[in-house]
């Protein structure tokens, strides 16, 4: 009988949990043993989410403050269910530990074993998480093709029936708004990955709000608000105790130059998705306008909406080059970057809670007002 193959094709993950090394390198006996023991808690919980999201449980690596996931007997079939867990694992990592997680996810092959774990899908997730540069997981390139594929696939699906069922529909925008609500309730919202500067990640809010009703959604958003602002007032103390002669700018302009930074990689990455949408418009216009269904509403309601955008651009252009600010020092600069991960945090937050306020009527103002993050009141 021919030995089992050991080399699978399955997802891989791979998570740096950032800031915890420094933790341990200036950490006394007693101090390192509770981290250890956090470190423990975490990777149980971990277990428990796989569990109960359908996976294998052991068969996770800790590499000092590295972990690394694979999920066995996995196919690309299952790319929306790995997201739903990682998304669930990055949501209880802020929760419950105060954890901030960078990371990367791809579908390749893998050797993992009780003794050792090797191949191609360990290498590629931990080249991925050196380059993400936010604190979310990064899509590999196969992770990033199957989704694209999966979701063309579904979208000439749900047009086709649509158009089957609904041949009365008269615009564009009620038929898109329609298939939107299908998929999402099918889990399968595109909404569900971030893009910025070409790199794709898990967009872990979405993906929580799809999945649960709006009240667990507004708690986890009140605690998610919570921990940034927690996490920026404990940087600027760290900031503060390594600088002898401080200006009270420097901080301050170090996040706007930061936050208006992140806002132009958001409006640039909007401008594309409305280009990407347009195009998709015009392929299916012809079966649709067969079935007289108009689309020119929609497509100059976008290029409207793209002028905006770059308008929006032009300014945000203006007030970076009016930013100055200068950072002198290792130890400050490390500060500062991580700073940066809890600004992108921040702004992420908030754009993405805009959004589905905007779409979700069932939110209310308050809630609105309580989960939004005020800057000018509660971290600058």
């Amino acid at each position: 009988m021919s030995e089992a193959k050991k080399l699978k094709e399955e997802f891989c993950v791979f998570f740096d949990v950032l800031g915890t090394k420094s933790k341990f390198l200036t950490s006394n006996f007693e101090e390192e043993e509770k981290l250890v023991k956090k470190y423990e808690n975490f990777i149980k919980d971990i277990k428990e989410i796989l569990i109960n999201n359908g996976f294998k449980e052991n068969e996770i690596k800790l590499f000092s403050d590295n972990i690394f996931i694979n999920f066995p007997n996995t196919t690309l079939k299952e790319i929306y269910d790995i997201f739903r867990c990682l998304a669930y694992i990055q949501i209880m990592a802020i929760e419950k530990y105060n954890f901030l997680l960078r990371g990367g996810v791809e579908y390749s092959t893998i050797c993992n074993e009780k003794d050792i774990v090797i191949g191609k899908g360990l290498v590629v997730a931990v080249e991925l998480e050196k380059e993400a540069n936010y604190p979310i997981i990064m899509l590999g390139e196969r992770a990033k093709e199957e989704l694209s594929k999966k979701d063309d696939f579904i979208n000439k699906q749900y047009i086709n029936d649509f158009i089957k069922n609904e041949p009365e529909i008269e615009n564009i925008d009620s038929a898109i708004a329609k298939i939107k609500i299908m998929r999402e309730k099918n889990g399968e919202s595109i909404a569900t990955i971030i893009r910025i500067n070409d790199k794709t990640y898990i967009n872990y809010l979405a993906t929580y709000y799809e999945n649960q009703n709006r009240e667990s959604f507004i708690k986890m958003m009140l605690r998610h608000k919570k921990f940034i602002i927690e996490s920026l007032k404990k940087n600027e103390e760290e900031f503060l105790k390594d600088t002898k002669n401080f200006n009270n700018n420097e901080l301050k302009n170090y996040f706007d130059y930061t936050y208006y930074n992140i806002n132009k990689n958001y409006i640039l990455e909007y401008i594309k998705e409305i280009d990407e949408q347009n195009k998709k418009i015009l392929h299916t216009g012809s079966p649709i306008k067969q079935k007289n269904i108009e689309f020119k509403e929609k497509l100059e309601n976008n290029y409207k909406e793209k002028k905006e955008l770059k308008k929006e651009l032009v300014e945000v252009d203006k007030k970076i080059k009016q930013i100055n600010f200068c950072v002198k020092g290792n130890s400050k600069e490390n500060i500062l970057k991580v700073r940066e991960k809890y600004i992108y945090l921040l702004y992420y937050h908030n754009s993405f809670l805009r959004r589905v306020f905007e779409k979700d009527k069932g939110i209310d103002k308050n809630n609105y007002d309580e989960c939004f993050l005020n800057v000018e009141k509660e971290i600058l």
